[in-house]
């Protein structure tokens, strides 16, 4: 059996008050229970990156650098700037910090030396183990009371809602550039592609900031 949630949780459906058009179909108050999932972990998410004193945006790179890794393709600066929605400048100054700090490393690509993938260190991989096991140890409390059909089911349909959220953001994604940007910044794609393309002189991380970390 499943622990029981608490009362706020557990009826935390659609609000009566929703204007969405699709409010009353099935399944539509399950999205909001995934939202307070998403606003509770998000909540963890900040309490852990203050105390390893690393910013938001830093964590969520290094994460998506980790997850490159683990997949076994590469990832360059633009296709951090892409994933992150940041601008080029703002991305090469997230590089520079993690790099500094000894969380990513910059290495030519085998297949076309004009370009440059990032890599997450072992600190870094460590590092994110040590933040998130405490919330891994609390959900697989619960998740070893769960029938592994019921698991099947439920790792299936998180699949599928994530692409949903991809596809959404896509959508959007294209919108904004049909339009096109409100002011266009001509340093943008310079920047993008002058951090593809260069490896700064250090030959690896230097010392932390004062605070011990990115942030």
């Amino acid at each position: 059996m499943v622990e029981h949630l608490p009362d706020d949780t557990a009826a935390a459906g659609a609000p009566a008050d929703s204007r969405s058009p699709h409010r009353h179909e099935t399944g539509f108050s399950s999205l909001f229970l995934l939202q307070k999932f998403t606003v509770e972990s998000e909540r963890y998410f900040e309490t852990v990156r203050r105390t390893e004193h690393m910013g938001h945006t830093d964590v969520h790179a290094v994460n998506a650098v980790i997850e490159a890794d683990r997949r076994g393709y590469p990832i360059t600066p633009t296709d951090l700037r892409r994933r992150l929605v940041l601008s080029g400048p703002a991305t090469s100054a997230v590089i520079d910090r993690l790099v500094r700090n000894g969380h990513l490393t910059r290495h030519r690509s085998d297949a076309d030396q004009r370009a440059v993938n990032l890599h997450a260190t072992e600190k870094a991989r460590q590092q994110g183990a040590d933040m998130f096991a405490p919330l891994v140890e609390h959900m697989m409390r619960v998740m070893r009371g769960v029938h592994p059909d019921d698991i099947e089911m439920f790792d299936a349909l998180i699949v599928m809602l994530t692409r949903a959220v991809q596809h959404a953001q896509e959508e959007v994604a294209a919108g904004q550039a049909e339009r096109g940007p409100a002011a266009p910044d001509a340093a943008d794609t310079s920047a993008t592609d002058e951090a593809d393309t260069t490896i700064p002189d250090e030959a690896g991380p230097s010392a932390p900031d004062a605070d011990g970390g990115p942030a």
